[in-house]
């Protein structure tokens, strides 16, 4: 009795020990629990955002070192013919000042000298806004110099219309050199973008390549010629504000539209390297 007392006693004893370990490890594992909570480990860890971006900077330095570069320059070639001419913007530069000067004129029962320097204001407010923000103020320049001798050569002449004589003789002048250069199978597009592509004229030595740039070129004196057919009998029969409209649809709409035509055709050839340089 004696014997079984004491191993009872004993697995008690063992028993209580038992429950205390476990009460103990419970107990840890629950303070454990709760500082995890408390210092943000309880949930589950967010990813490590470092692989992800040395991944991500890894694939966009790949990227920039896989945009092919002009032949014997570091420079990239441009992606859309728009860069290769220097960017899209100047369209409101060169279309608003003759929107204004014809709105100008109407409203003030034709008053010349309003529609002139409402016109030339407005030149002259773009161009600041271009140099107060230090973007490329070519397009501005060119603009507000545009704008000025078109409104004086209206001034001058009396006849709102001429406003737009210096730019329909630019359009005929581009139409005719365009013209010429297809005829003589140097495409004016090959000739300056030989250039910005850093081809010269290896180009000429590349069938698709010259074709791809006579085609462009083609583009572009189709271009030209559609203007010169609508506007010219506007601007002769003094039609101020059929040519206003009809300068604004044949402006900037259509010379976009030739732009992605020409890049379209261009881009599916390779630019051309030049012959090496003979030693």
């Amino acid at each position: 009795m004696t014997g079984s007392s004491g191993s009872r006693g004993d697995e008690a004893t063992a028993s209580e020990t038992s429950a205390a370990d476990v009460e103990a490890t419970l107990r840890d594992a629950t303070d454990d629990a709760a500082a995890d909570l408390v210092n943000g480990a309880g949930t589950p860890a967010a990813a490590d955002p470092a692989p992800e971006a040395a991944a991500a900077e890894g694939e966009k330095a790949s990227g920039a070192q896989e945009r092919p570069t002009i032949p014997g320059t570091n420079r990239p070639i441009p992606q859309t013919l728009e860069e290769a001419f220097g960017g899209k913007k100047g369209v409101l530069d060169t279309g608003l000042p003759g929107m204004v000067f014809i709105a100008a004129y109407l409203i003030s029962s034709q008053h010349m000298a309003v529609a002139v320097w409402s016109a030339v204001a407005v030149g002259a407010i773009l161009t600041v806004i271009r140099l107060v923000r230090r973007d490329t103020v070519q397009h501005a320049i060119a603009g507000f110099v545009g704008v000025a001798v078109a409104a004086y050569i209206a001034a001058k002449t009396g006849e709102p219309a001429n406003y737009y004589l210096m730019n329909l003789l630019l359009t005929i002048a581009y139409g005719v050199a365009f013209g010429i250069s297809l005829l003589v199978r140097w495409p004016l597009l090959g000739a300056a973008l030989g250039v910005v592509f850093g081809e010269g004229t290896a180009w000429r030595r590349d069938p698709a390549r010259r074709r791809a740039y006579t085609l462009a070129t083609a583009l572009w004196f189709g271009m030209f010629l559609l203007r010169i057919v609508v506007l010219a009998p506007l601007w002769a029969a003094d039609q101020l504000i059929a040519l206003g409209i009809g300068r604004l649809v044949l402006g900037y709409p259509l010379y976009l539209l030739v732009i992605w035509l020409s890049w379209r055709v261009i881009k599916q050839t390779q630019p051309a390297r030049p012959a090496p340089a003979a030693e």
